[in-house]
C-alpha cells in the first residue's frame, strides 16, 4: 500500500478549542497548526490585500503536499454593482 500521512482526529469540542486558542493567541502573529487540509469561509472578503496575502500565505506554509486549501466566498463584481 501506499504511504499515508498520519492523520489526527479531533472532536468539535477539541476543534473549538484549538481554533478559539489559535484567534485568541493571535492570527496574525502566529503559523497556522500544521493540518492536512484548511478552510476560510467568509474570511477574505473584508480584509485589505496585505491581510488576505497573509492569511493565504499561512495557509500555504501549512499544510503538506497534497494537502488542501478550500476558500469560500461572495465575490462581487465592483463594476455591475
Amino acid at each position: 500500500m501506499g504511504h499515508e500521512s498520519p492523520v489526527t482526529r479531533l472532536t468539535w469540542h477539541e476543534l473549538d478549542l484549538l481554533l478559539t486558542d489559535l484567534v485568541a493567541s493571535g492570527l496574525w502573529r502566529n503559523p497556522f497548526p500544521k493540518v492536512d487540509a484548511i478552510t476560510m469561509g467568509r474570511i477574505l472578503h473584508d480584509r485589505n490585500l496585505e491581510k488576505k496575502m497573509h492569511l493565504v500565505r499561512a495557509a500555504f506554509n501549512t499544510w503538506p503536499p497534497r494537502g488542501a486549501f478550500v476558500v469560500i466566498e461572495n465575490l462581487i463584481d465592483d463594476a455591475e454593482t
